[in-house]
């Protein structure tokens, strides 16, 4: 069993993203025998029920305690990914709300090895940064590389890969290195409060114990799209209530090449070029 994870919460537009997310999964899912199931988690589980989901119900004491003592909005995934593993059997693929699934990925599925960990891609080895964040982070691992975790401690070099963390496919002999994740995230934004800090601590911690393995061929993550994409998922929700689920897997099949070639977000385009090779 694969479970295939979410986390949408507060924001409409989370929850949108969410649910065309879903719907780009369930293109591949819907009508296959392959042994899965999505899990949202959300506050707002109504708005996923017309979907073939489990919906596990999060309040304001959840977000709270799963943002920790350092307030990380990103920080809640690695709580998610726990607490899925306390409630599911199986392995877990957790997808942020941005991603698109546009390749069926059931035939890498069927072949996940346990030695091997999933994420969306990989953006750079630290040595050779390639953006002014992973430059930052070059200097802050020379000044501190060694980390203790809950299980082991870990030693940071400049081989270290950095994968992006958009999606994370966890073999079930991963979850009992969730809790070294979680430390050295913590230990981490406290030093260098950076919104990388869990990506980071992924990186550390699973690329020692497996081999990491791009997503990016069968899912597109928009990072620094997202107005130009919200606007097509609002086009394509715009009667979500009423559409039959056969014909919103549709729409949204249809315009997956048109999200994938959004523009960047013109606020952002200064930014971007400013941070990005």
């Amino acid at each position: 069993m694969i479970n295939f994870v979410y986390l949408a919460h507060s924001q409409e537009r989370f929850i949108k993203q969410a649910v065309f997310s879903v719907l780009s999964l369930l293109e591949y899912l819907s009508d296959s025998t392959f042994d899965s199931r999505v899990i949202v988690y959300t506050d707002q589980p109504d708005y996923f029920s017309r979907l073939k989901v489990e919906t596990v119900l999060i309040g304001k004491a959840e977000l709270k305690e799963w943002r920790g003592s350092i307030d990380f909005v990103h920080r809640m995934k690695i709580c998610v990914l726990q607490d899925t593993a306390k409630r599911f059997d199986g392995r877990f693929f957790y997808l942020d709300t941005d991603n698109c699934a546009f390749q069926s990925p059931i035939s890498l599925l069927k072949q996940w090895r346990d030695d091997t960990v999933f994420m969306s891609s990989l953006e750079y080895v630290l040595e050779n940064p390639g953006d002014l964040v992973g430059k930052k982070y070059k200097r802050f691992f020379k000044k501190q590389s060694h980390f203790i975790g809950k299980v082991q401690s870990y030693e940071v070099t400049l081989r270290q890969e950095c994968w992006n963390a958009g999606v994370i496919g966890l073999p079930r002999e991963a979850i009992k290195y969730l809790p070294d994740v979680l430390a050295l995230c913590d230990e981490m934004h406290k030093a260098f409060p950076k919104h990388l800090s869990e990506q980071m601590a992924f990186n550390i911690v699973m690329g020692h114990h497996f081999q990491l393995v791009g997503f990016s061929d069968f899912s597109y993550h928009w990072f620094g799209h997202g107005q130009a994409i919200n606007k097509i998922i609002d086009s394509v929700l715009i009667d979500y209530p009423s559409v039959h689920l056969d014909e919103l897997i549709e729409n949204v099949r249809q315009v997956k090449q048109e999200v994938i070639d959004a523009p960047l977000n013109p606020d952002k385009l200064p930014w971007y070029k400013r941070w990005f090779k």
